[in-house]
């Protein structure tokens, strides 16, 4: 049978947080633009097995017309075929700046779910450092000994972000230069 889940049950926070984010997610997208959406709305149609068979499909057709293989039809585009050049450039250039909208918009949100997961492990490195020390402190207050009581106490001074920035910057030029 299974128990009771309690409001403090992990998945219950798990669901809690999900529906969070999902809210969030939904209530970011609500602030799209014009263009965003446009630009959301074609990315997605583009993106697709269909447009590229329909586009080479209508690249074919365009062909076999105007090179005048089928002979009721009178090609408006001879060979070079400069128009169907410059229809394909122009969605080209359109398609394209509306693809770039989209992806600064997802990076824009990247960026912002980044800062917040910076700002939670921040929350929750500072929430563990003083768990760490109160556990070091009713560790002396109680005369408990342990060997990992040393690693604990060095566990339990506060990182300066400056200095994990740094050390990070210094780790990744080495790697560059490698």
């Amino acid at each position: 049978m299974p128990r009771e889940q309690s409001e403090d049950h992990p998945l219950e926070r798990v669901s809690e947080n999900l529906k969070t984010i999902t809210r969030l997610e939904h209530a970011a997208g609500a602030y799209r633009g014009p263009a965003e959406r446009i630009a959301d709305w074609v990315a997605r149609g583009i993106a697709t097995t269909w447009f590229l068979g329909g586009s080479a499909a209508f690249v074919v057709a365009w062909i076999v017309w105007n090179a005048g293989i089928v002979s009721n039809l009178a090609p408006f585009d001879p060979y070079p075929f400069s128009l169907l050049s410059g229809l394909v450039s122009l969605l080209s250039v359109v398609f394209a700046a509306l693809v770039l909208i989209k992806q600064n918009r997802s990076g824009y949100l990247s960026d912002r779910r980044a800062h917040l997961d910076l700002q939670v492990n921040l929350l929750a490195e500072a929430e563990i450092t003083r768990t760490l020390r109160l556990v070091h402190r009713l560790a002396e207050h109680f005369g408990v000994q342990h060997e990992d009581l040393g690693k604990t106490c060095d566990l339990a001074t506060e990182v300066e972000v400056e200095e994990l920035v740094a050390e990070v910057d210094r780790k990744l030029s080495r790697g560059n230069d490698a």
